[in-house]
C-alpha cells in the first residue's frame, strides 16, 4: 500500500535495499537499535523520495491488543523526519492513521520526544491539529554552551560541587559495561528501585551500537561514587540514562560532579543538549528529583504522549 505526495512516496515497506537516509535519524529509529530488541515493530511507515532513493522519514509501531504504540522499548519514538513541507508531513500522518485504522485498531499512542529534540515542536503541532490528545510529563535538559555549568547551578549545588574536588571523572570503554551496570544496580537497590533492562538486554543494544553509548564514572580514591550510561540519540542531543550514586557518598552528591564533567565532555564533542529525562516513578512525579534537576540549571520542557481513538 502506498500513496504519492508530489515527489514523495509513503509506504509500509521499502521496495529495495538501496534507499539511503537524507537526514540524521534518531538512534531509537535506527535498524541497529531495532535489531537489538527481542520484539520487532509490527508496523512501519516510511516517507521516501523514489527519484533519488532517499528515505525522508519513518515511524515504527508495536501492536498491543486493540492499540498500536509508536515505541515500547525506548524513551520516545514519534515521527522522525527530515525537514519536509507541512503538507507532506500531514499526508504522512494521514496515511499512517488510515492504514492502522484499516487494521482494526481502536487507538494510536505516540511517544513524543521533549521539545529539546529537533523537529519535535513541528510534529507536535501537526498531531494536535489532527486531533491527537496530548498528555504531558515534565522533562529537564541542559543547554550546552560556552557558559560553565557551575555558573548555571543554584548555590546549593555549587557547594556540593566544591565537596568533590578530589574526585576523579572517567570515560570508560563499553567493555566496562558489566561492572558499571552492577554498580548502578546496587545503587538502585539501596533505594529500593529497579532497572528497566537486564544486563543481557542492555549488553545486546550496546554491542550492536557501541558508538552510541558513553559510560562514565566518578571515583573517590579506589571507590566508585557515581556512574551513568549516556545514549547518543543524535549528534547534538545526548540522553543521560541510568544515573546513580552510592549512598555512602550522599553528603558529597557526586552526581553533581559527574554531570558537570559530562557537560564539559559533551561540549567538546559539539553536543548542544543533555537530556536528563522525566522525573517520575510508576507514573508519579518525584519532587526531590525535579528540584535537583532545576537546581543543576536544567531547563523544563514537556515530553508528550499523544493518543487518538479510531474506528469508533
Amino acid at each position: 500500500m502506498q500513496t504519492a505526495v508530489k515527489l514523495y512516496t509513503i509506504c509500509q515497506n521499502l521496495t529495495h535495499a538501496g534507499y539511503v537516509l537524507n537526514y540524521e535519524e534518531s538512534f531509537y529509529h535506527s535498524q541497529r537499535y531495532l535489531n537489538s530488541q527481542a520484539e520487532k515493530p509490527q508496523y512501519s511507515f516510511f516517507l521516501c523520495s523514489p527519484e533519488n532513493d532517499q528515505v525522508l522519514g519513518k515511524i515504527h509501531f508495536y501492536r498491543r491488543d486493540d492499540q498500536v504504540i509508536s515505541q515500547v522499548y525506548a524513551p520516545f519514538g514519534s515521527f522522525n523526519t527530515a525537514k519536509v513541507p507541512r503538507e507532506t508531513a500531514e499526508r504522512f500522518l494521514s496515511f499512517t492513521v488510515e492504514s492502522l485504522s484499516g487494521q482494526g485498531f481502536k487507538q494510536i499512542l505516540i511517544h513524543h520526544p521533549a521539545s529539546c529534540y529537533l523537529n519535535s515542536t513541528f510534529w507536535g503541532e501537526i498531531l494536535i491539529h489532527h486531533e491527537f490528545s496530548p498528555k504531558c510529563q515534565v522533562n529537564h535538559h541542559l543547554v550546552i554552551d560556552n557558559t560553565p555549568l557551575k555558573e548555571k547551578m543554584h548555590i546549593m549545588e555549587q557547594r556540593k560541587l566544591s565537596r568533590c574536588r578530589q574526585f576523579e571523572f572517567r570515560i570508560h570503554s563499553v567493555e566496562s559495561l558489566s561492572k558499571i551496570y552492577d554498580f548502578i544496580y546496587r545503587c538502585r537497590k539501596e533505594r529500593k528501585q529497579s532497572l528497566s533492562l537486564s544486563l543481557e538486554q542492555l549488553e545486546l543494544v550496546v554491542r550492536n551500537s557501541p558508538d552510541n553509548f558513553v559510560i562514565c564514572t566518578v571515583k573517590s580514591g579506589d571507590l566508585l561514587a557515581a556512574a551513568a550510561i549516556v545514549i547518543k540519540v543524535n549528534s547534538k542531543c545526548w540522553y543521560q540514562f541510568y544515573p546513580a550514586h552510592s549512598r555512602r557518598f550522599d553528603r558529597e552528591s557526586p552526581l553533581v560532579f559527574l554531570i558537570s564533567k559530562l557537560y564539559e565532555y559533551a561540549a567538546r564533542h559539539d553536543v548542544k543538549v543533555l537530556d536528563l529525562g522525566p522525573s517520575v516513578l510508576h507514573g508519579q512525579p518525584l519532587p526531590g528529583l525535579l528540584q535537583f534537576k532545576s537546581r543543576l540549571g536544567a531547563v523544563i520542557t514537556y515530553k508528550k504522549y499523544f493518543s487518538k481513538s479510531i474506528n469508533s
